[in-house]
């Protein structure tokens, strides 16, 4: 949580605060979102379920990244946690990365930066809801 603290903090504190970030906030963020996907893999890997917190943490990796194979691998990770995750939770937050990826896509091939859309405006306009208590 607290890597997904510190993209947050980076990223979606205010609308547009992501356009403002420099370089060195780039570097941090893809330092942060690096130890946000070892952690959802080692969880993954010793198949810990229970520890949904994860969640969360990995729509923030998976937004705030450029790389375009660690927002796979975020939603793969999504993925493989939904299937013991109670409620609707882990799904509604894996269509929402989905749906940021394809619109940040979209964006850059317009010429546009990826961090322009903001996640949580997506959310918004597609009626999806998160609420992260580790369900």
């Amino acid at each position: 949580m607290y890597h997904a603290c510190m993209i947050y903090s980076f990223t979606s504190m205010w609308p547009g605060q992501a356009l403002t970030s420099g370089n060195v906030a780039d570097e941090v963020i893809e330092r942060h979102v690096s130890a946000i996907l070892q952690v959802a893999e080692d969880i993954v890997q010793s198949r810990r379920f229970d520890l949904r917190f994860i969640i969360f943490p990995l729509l923030m990796a998976g937004y705030a990244t450029a790389r375009e194979s660690v927002k796979r691998r975020a939603i793969e990770l999504m993925m493989t946690m939904e299937n013991d995750c109670v409620g609707r939770n882990a799904t509604a937050t894996r269509r929402i990365l989905e749906l940021v990826s394809e619109k940040q896509a979209q964006q850059v091939m317009a010429g546009g930066r990826m961090l322009s859309v903001d996640w949580m405006e997506v959310m918004a306009e597609n009626g999806l809801q998160v609420v992260d208590f580790g369900m």
